[in-house]
């Protein structure tokens, strides 16, 4: 890893799904957010990410289940606290470390202070929160993009760039996590059978999709609410259509309304240069596709695994010059009503 003042650079994404690290153009981690805690005066930790998923529906009298990440903030802080410790030591062991940690452009001054208080608690003094959708701005200077979208777990961050810097920013509530709940909740109404968030991500990742006339079908097995034995059901896509479209016609509702707000000349310049696409739910099928068609713009897909925000986080966290001036930058972001 990088090091700085003999401590190794590293971003953090503080997501509310999944928890991310990384360094030196490397995924180090990448866990779901979420955590078992002894209950005591005192709790400790008990397990962290799969394995506490696993588990959620099993926890004894003496244990507590939690989700210490809503909507990019800290809803639990002793979870959040334990959770931070436990993550960052298996993908860095003990050695010191400066952090860039990556959050929404939506949350309050108190809810940033909240981060910087969990990681201090951690152990962690080193810190340097940066709003996530600075990481696209090295590759929107690079190709001439001035549109950018993160479509994350529990949040989409939307913004607009101009001169090096997000100009018009939005974050906006739904993201991957959005369409799992809708896919159980219509697996319950439709079929009376409970699934798995396993087998929500399942359908979402090999059968949901953006075309309309997509036939791709899968089987998943789920509970039956009435009788309780396991039965196994086939969904097409053309069901889950709707499901999907909900979420993203949210997320091109709140990117048209920024670009209405964005001066002429971005506008234009939107039209020709498109837009970037990046977190993992820009991997959902069909998702160039629909904005294209409904935007008419060219869009751009970030891949593999989407470490974009992540690499382009890491250079600017490098850079002495940027970081001195990011919070004067920050205050000048208009955050547009939609």
């Amino acid at each position: 890893m990088s090091s700085v003042l003999g401590k190794s650079k590293v971003v953090v994404d503080f997501g509310s799904t999944y928890f991310t690290i990384f360094s030196e153009g490397r995924l180090l981690l990448r866990k779901p957010s979420a955590v078992i805690l002894k209950k005591s005066l005192r709790p400790c930790l008990i397990s962290a990410g799969e394995e506490a998923v696993k588990r959620m529906y099993d926890v004894t009298g003496e244990e507590l289940f939690i989700f210490p990440i809503r909507k990019g903030a800290v809803v639990h802080r002793e979870g959040c606290v334990l959770m931070i410790r436990e993550y960052l030591r298996l993908a860095c062991g003990k050695r010191p470390l400066s952090l860039c940690v990556l959050v929404g452009c939506g949350l309050s001054p108190e809810q940033r202070l909240d981060i910087e208080k969990v990681f201090l608690q951690a152990g962690f003094t080193d810190i340097f929160l940066m709003e996530s959708l600075w990481g696209l701005k090295p590759s929107c200077e690079r190709f001439g993009i001035k549109a950018g979208l993160i479509i994350g777990g529990e949040n989409t961050e939307i913004g607009i760039f101009e001169g090096g810097k997000p100009v018009i920013a939005y974050s906006l509530d739904v993201g991957g996590a959005t369409i799992n709940a809708r896919i159980k909740d219509f697996v319950r109404d439709n079929y009376k059978i409970v699934i798995s968030e396993e087998s929500a991500e399942r359908l979402k990742r090999d059968a949901a999709s953006l075309y309309e006339d997509d036939t791709t079908k899968i089987f998943v097995s789920g509970k039956d609410v009435l009788t309780g034995r396991i039965k196994k059901i086939g969904i097409g896509a053309k069901e889950l259509y709707p499901e999907a479209v909900y979420v993203f016609a949210r997320i091109l509702k709140v990117l048209s309304a920024c670009l209405i707000s964005a001066p002429a000349e971005t506008v234009q310049s939107v039209e020709k240069t498109g837009i970037l696409i990046a977190g993992y739910g820009s991997l959902f099928s069909g998702v160039s596709d629909y904005f294209a068609s409904n935007l008419e713009v060219p869009v751009y897909v970030a891949r593999v695994e989407d470490r974009l925000p992540f690499v382009g986080a890491e250079i600017l966290a490098s850079d002495e010059s940027f970081v001195a001036d990011y919070l004067n930058l920050r205050k000048s972001t208009e955050r547009p009503s939609v």
